[in-house]
């Protein structure tokens, strides 16, 4: 059987033209790189991990605008991170960071956008839809609120309240020093403690599934007189002939001083002197129960002269 080739001359009008191999796989692979999601650049066979858990809040509100609080979970080492609000980049964050404020977004429906950059590479785009509101949907989370504050543990402050009518899924406590302690879902008071020997400056919010926060609240806080037993003044929980040695240790030894100026103050005279463990000495081997007493229970200073430091009854 005879075979016959078909062979085209240059300058024929149908002549056909056979590409190159090497040509054919360059096309392809710039096919691949545009048909790749932007955003999510690959270098070397390497990928960089998008930003996860994406979440928005909204802090405070307005007529025209809102405070919004914008947290995520890092995928990766970031160099920077890009952030985009309506398809515009309004910021370049330091890529190691996983909070921000957004400061006046105006009232609306908004798409925010965040993605990360590593050298060459680039993170997926990460969009989170989000509807700034112009006031709190959350405006009777708690009702009853009431706050009182307490020397003891260095000053503290509890918070109480009983069910509203919005529902919420947590909330925080916030001090004037920048902490700030969380709220459970179905909690009725929050306590903080060490907050100093006066009430601080604080506030506490309510936040809903939706990712609204309720208005700040600040209940009044009304101070309660410190509790102790007059006489312990080594903090044990009783009065002893120890307490004596304990407060002539420090008056004249420089050792340990105690944590409750008024329990020290075993006769109720305003200071705390060699008087004072001669009046233990003489309740605990004479019997001697004036001004000290016989009765156990912690009370305040009725004297109203207070002298200050740590007093809470011990168990």
């Amino acid at each position: 059987m005879s075979r016959i080739y078909s062979v085209n001359k240059p300058g024929s009008a149908d002549r056909r033209r056979f590409v190159p191999a090497r040509v054919f796989a360059g096309w392809l692979c710039l096919i691949a790189f545009f048909a790749a999601p932007l955003g999510a650049q690959q270098v070397g066979g390497e990928v960089l991990s998008a930003i996860s858990e994406m979440r928005i809040t909204q802090k405070t509100y307005g007529g025209r605008s809102g405070l919004l609080l914008l947290d995520w979970t890092n995928g990766t080492r970031y160099t920077l991170l890009e952030l985009f609000i309506d398809d515009t980049k309004v910021a370049e964050l330091d890529g190691e960071l996983n909070e921000y404020q957004a400061e006046d977004v105006a009232v609306g429906d908004h798409v925010f956008g965040l993605r990360g950059q590593s050298g060459d590479l680039v993170s997926e785009l990460v969009t989170v839809f989000f509807t700034v509101r112009s006031s709190t949907p959350v405006s009777e989370p708690v009702a009853d609120i009431s706050c009182s504050y307490f020397p003891r543990g260095g000053g503290t402050i509890e918070v109480t309240w009983s069910e509203g009518v919005d529902s919420w899924a947590s909330g925080i406590l916030e001090l004037a020093d920048g902490e700030s302690l969380q709220i459970e879902r179905g909690a009725a008071s929050i306590a903080a403690e060490g907050v100093g020997p006066e009430v601080p400056e604080f506030a506490v919010y309510f936040l809903d599934e939706e990712g609204y926060y309720s208005d700040r609240i600040v209940p009044a806080c009304s101070p309660q007189p410190a509790l102790f037993r007059r006489g312990d003044c080594n903090s044990d929980g009783a009065v002893s002939v120890s307490d004596a040695i304990f407060q002539l240790n420090h008056l004249y030894l420089g050792r340990e001083r105690w944590y409750c100026d008024d329990a020290c103050d075993a006769n109720d005279d305003g200071r705390t002197n060699l008087s004072d463990a001669i009046t233990i000495i003489g309740y605990v081997f004479l019997g001697e129960i004036e001004p000290i007493g016989m009765d156990r229970a912690c009370r305040p200073d009725e004297t109203e002269d207070f002298l200050g430091g740590i007093c809470e009854c011990p168990l």
